[in-house]
């Protein structure tokens, strides 16, 4: 295994305690009982510990060329490392004693998933539902997108160890000739949302704490909540609205920001991505109100949460307003369709991404008039370029792996004892990085009451979602040949 990778992961560990700081402090402030203060102190301690022993142990090995594969193999080890740190606030202050739940929120955390094994958060202290929410915010962006951005160590070869890391990396524009300097550029337009939506939370009522935490969990569109439940015990039209505002906006390419902050006003009606994006979240909101209606929820309440839902689940955030589960079918159908969908590519959100479904429909339309016109030159095109065999093969071969990886992943649930919704609406819930499920883990409930083995494959899940799949396919792949 290439030396950098630890080197890169050192470098991660060492950086970790700046973001634990933040938390502490919280607890600090609050005066919080000992233990929570400790347990904060105990992850930075071992955490830059653990980093500087890599770095002593790698010393030399800088890693500045970094192959696709390479990119891919650190990624995964990364969050696997930042994960298991991160979960030391959980397990050392007693908030989840279990090993395996507090992996799994912090693991549910930093790939934005939002799938919690919690069921009261008005008894969650301050500090540790502070780093809960802050986990997000930092796997919203990418912590090796962030390593990317201010270790200059990375060089250009860094641009695999980015595209691997990034939600929809494979199809992602460089916005500047350097890829270090494009990260810099997408955590300013990061940092600039945060502190919009913040400041308007704030302004609408929300405390500070409260508005700080929805703006992490919304623009890193994970959905985690320091309410227990979600969105729908906050008591305002305008927040709700103002939150579905900022999910949307998370749930676009950031490259589309940029280029409207330099300029280019047009950029978002010309990008076809974006135009059936918001066809979809039109279409579904539409649809899930008119149900809500049919079902005697009043007026401004259906469309609300009709509208809400649909953004929150197409953008794989998993906010909620309502418990879905008590939906009609029709309506429990559409929004677990949603979950196949996700956001543009270049987003933070999750799933199979908006372009990939045209790319995937565009292959097939092409294939089906090969099969009338065998000897006709069939082109594929987007706004902007024409498409390769190898964009169009690559939607396909996605979106065939994800499907692939779910039935696998639903399975694998079932098989610990999961009753048949649960398990297959928990796979795609982690596999696509949404959070709520329809069952035992719809809004209402939480994944705490799943098998080990089940939380085990959900994590795997979760990340090799993250990671788009083939992260965790060339992980898996190189694992195996080394054997």
């Amino acid at each position: 295994m290439n030396r950098a990778l630890f080197r890169t992961v050192g470098w991660l560990l060492i950086a970790l305690p700046c973001a634990l700081v933040f938390p502490l402090a919280v607890a600090l402030a609050h005066g919080e009982a000992s233990s929570e203060v400790e347990a904060f102190v105990g992850a930075i301690l071992f955490s830059l510990v653990s980093g500087a022993i890599m770095l002593i142990a790698f010393h030399g090995s800088a890693p500045r060329k970094i192959s696709a594969r390479d990119g891919a193999m650190t990624a995964i080890t990364s969050w696997l490392a930042v994960g298991l740190i991160s979960a030391l606030p959980y397990l050392l202050s007693g908030v989840i004693p279990d090993p395996v739940d507090a992996l799994f929120e912090s693991l549910s955390g930093l790939t934005t998933t939002g799938a919690s094994v919690l069921s009261d958060m008005d008894t969650i202290p301050r500090g540790v539902m502070f780093w809960r929410c802050m986990t997000q915010w930092l796997g919203g962006i990418g912590i090796i997108v962030l390593f990317v951005a201010i270790l200059p160590s990375v060089g250009e070869g860094g641009y695999n160890l980015f595209r691997a890391e990034i939600p929809g990396g494979v199809n992602f524009e460089k916005v500047t000739p350097k890829i270090r300097q494009t990260a810099r550029f997408l955590i300013k337009i990061y940092l600039l949302l945060t502190l919009l939506e913040f400041g308007l939370l704030f302004a609408l009522g929300m405390s500070w704490y409260d508005a700080l935490l929805h703006t992490f969990t919304t623009l890193s569109t994970g959905g985690f909540s320091p309410y227990t439940g979600s969105v729908g015990d906050v008591d305002s039209l305008a927040i709700r609205w103002a939150i579905i505002l900022f999910m949307l906006i998370a749930g676009m390419n950031f490259t589309l920001h940029f280029h409207a902050l330099n300029g280019m006003r047009d950029v978002y009606f010309k990008n076809a991505e974006w135009r059936l994006y918001l066809i979809f979240i039109g279409i579904a909101g539409l649809a899930l109100s008119v149900s809500l209606l049919m079902n005697g929820v009043s007026g401004v309440t259906a469309i609300t949460d009709g509208f809400f839902q649909a953004v929150s689940i197409l953008t794989t955030t998993g906010f909620a307003t309502a418990d879905f589960t008590q939906w009609s079918p029709f309506s429990q159908l559409l929004l677990v369709t949603l979950m196949f969908v996700g956001g543009c590519a270049g987003s933070t959100a999750g799933s199979i991404k908006v372009v990939r479904l045209i790319m995937a429909g565009k292959a097939i339309m092409a294939e089906l008039r090969r099969i009338v016109e065998p000897n006709e030159v069939i082109v594929s095109r987007l706004p902007g370029g024409i498409l390769s065999e190898g964009d169009l093969r690559n939607a396909l071969v996605f979106t065939c792996l994800f499907i692939a990886t779910f039935i696998v992943g639903s399975l694998l649930v079932a098989m610990t004892g999961v009753e048949p919704v649960t398990a297959v609406t928990a796979s795609i819930a982690c596999l696509g990085n949404i959070g709520p499920g329809l069952g035992e883990v719809g809004p209402a409930g939480n994944f705490g009451g799943l098998p080990a083995l089940a939380k085990l494959t959900l994590i795997a899940e979760m990340v090799a979602g993250r990671l788009e799949l083939f992260g965790m396919l060339v992980f898996l792949t190189s694992a195996m040949r080394k054997k």
